[in-house]
């Protein structure tokens, strides 16, 4: 069949693979194509925020997020600065219905608490200044529902002294836009992170 360049702007009689192999780029695409697989973002360093939040496609339906290194400039005993992630859509940061445990083990001691506001990434009284974390976070969308369940495994110190473990789901109510891991009070002063979010 002869190739025709037709008046509505569309073009016939082309077959399959009838196309030069990389003719065809992102750049040349519709708006609005489906991507699917990972997309992996930056690592970098964190630097002296009280929060670091980024932002994901709508069509996200899991996320790995790791970091080494990381630690804040302030905490000390009954006034303790610790991380947690939250969840976002475009209305912003859901802070509100997380299903979270968070434990600890260490040696023969161990801990578990409940939140409701945040997937806190380790139990409030690890919260110091002097301690420094690396480990990595899972979250992923409950099939096509806006509920997404959340897991995580840390360790502290040089010697991975402690391992922490969490896990939490929350329903966002509509379609993720953004990630942030935050301190409730202080920066961190140390760490980098890096992401991924797929696609399908």
């Amino acid at each position: 069949m002869a190739i025709q360049i037709n008046g509505n702007g569309t073009i016939t009689g082309i077959s399959s693979g009838g196309l030069p192999a990389g003719c065809i780029t992102s750049a040349t695409l519709a708006s609005g194509t489906t991507t699917t697989g990972w997309t992996h973002q930056s690592y970098s360093s964190i630097g002296s925020v009280s929060a670091h939040t980024v932002s994901v496609p709508t069509t996200t339906t899991a996320l790995r997020i790791g970091f080494t290194n990381l630690s804040s400039n302030t905490g000390s005993s009954g006034s303790e600065s610790y991380a947690a992630l939250r969840l976002g859509t475009s209305s912003g940061l859901i802070a509100t219905s997380y299903e979270t445990v968070s434990s600890y083990l260490e040696d023969s001691v161990q801990q578990v608490e409940t939140w409701s506001s945040r997937a806190i990434l380790y139990p409030s009284n690890y919260g110091r200044a002097e301690h420094v974390f690396k480990g990595q976070i899972e979250c992923w969308r409950l099939g096509t529902t806006n509920r997404w369940f959340i897991r995580s495994q840390l360790t502290r110190g040089s010697g991975n002294q402690t391992h922490f473990f969490m896990q939490s789901s929350v329903d966002l109510g509509g379609s993720i836009t953004q990630w942030s891991i935050f301190l409730n009070t202080g920066s961190f002063d140390g760490g980098s992170i890096g992401s991924s979010y797929y696609e399908d």
